[in-house]
């Protein structure tokens, strides 16, 4: 069904969202814009630097000024033993002028090697003195940035002999050392504890409950002996299961939910209505464990 034909649909279930939100893809724009209100919006900044003008920021700015939106990045490079990109952290500092998020994000990992990207989220050696080195760089991150950067524990399909902490320890140590906030990305933690073999909810207590500030849903291919983050299908029962642990572990302020969806012919009503079964699923199933136990 072609998006304009849709728009009265999307209307209605968009006035439900509150801070559950999705991934601002290009192909959503003229469906957001015809909706009423709108779902809370992550934007990806990478692909907005260098923008000095042009339909996508001007579009995107638009849609930023009907409500809150999150600012959510791939190519800090956090983790990584480069000098951090000075001309990168500036373009991230003006899209935050432009966009005043609610919440800047990256991910745990590096990207770059001797001066070339990767174009990949690689995984960190979990040494405890290389909680130092990502600590100054995180200290540093912020102080440029003038303001707290939250970190996503991105998936994984390889890990570091003498890795010394788990996940969720090394990140409490991060933060306690740095300050910096937590995306959970729920799917991210199950694939993970799948691919090496943990067990997700225990891992889940480990992490800084207190200092995450947004949430991360998502889909997963089964590829038989391991999982893979692919964001095209729709959140697992074990995926969901964790999410409901993750809010209800979480204080009682309200955190950005964001359904990550990345299926390249997926239409904004396909997205909403994936959003809106996961909200259900979290929502029923606390209805019912309350009816059970008054």
């Amino acid at each position: 069904m072609p998006e304009a034909s849709s728009s009265s649909a999307i209307r209605k279930v968009s006035r439900n969202l509150a801070k559950w939100g999705i991934g601002l893809r290009p192909q959503y724009f003229s469906a957001l814009e015809a909706c009423d209100s709108l779902p809370m919006l992550e934007i990806m900044s990478d692909n907005l630097m260098f923008h000095e003008g042009g339909p996508a920021l001007a579009r995107t700015l638009a849609l930023a000024e009907r409500g809150p939106v999150l600012l959510h990045g791939v190519g800090l490079d956090i983790g990584g033993c480069d000098p951090l990109d000075e001309t990168y952290l500036n373009e991230l500092s003006r899209l935050i002028t432009l966009f005043q998020p609610a919440v800047v994000s990256d991910h745990l990992c590096f990207t770059r090697s001797g001066g070339r990207s990767t174009y990949e989220l690689l995984p960190i050696p979990r040494h405890r003195r290389y909680l130092q080195h990502i600590s100054e760089r995180i200290t540093r991150v912020q102080e440029n940035l003038g303001r707290r950067i939250c970190l996503e524990n991105p998936s994984a399909y390889t890990s570091y002999v003498g890795d010394e902490m788990s996940e969720g320890e090394f990140f409490s140590e991060l933060v306690a050392r740095s300050g910096c906030g937590v995306l959970l990305d729920v799917n991210n933690l199950y694939v993970n504890s799948y691919n090496f073999n943990f067990d997700a909810a225990h891992e889940l207590l480990k992490f800084p409950i207190e200092y995450i500030e947004q949430v991360h849903v998502a889909g997963y291919t089964d590829c038989g002996s391991y999982l893979f983050d692919t964001h095209d299908k729709s959140p697992a029962p074990n995926v969901l299961n964790l999410l409901r642990l993750t809010l209800a572990a979480l204080p009682a302020v309200s955190l950005p939910v964001i359904l990550e969806w990345d299926q390249q012919d997926a239409n904004l009503e396909q997205v909403l209505g994936e959003l809106t079964k996961v909200q259900k699923a979290i929502f029923l199933r606390r209805e019912d464990e309350s009816h059970a136990h008054p």
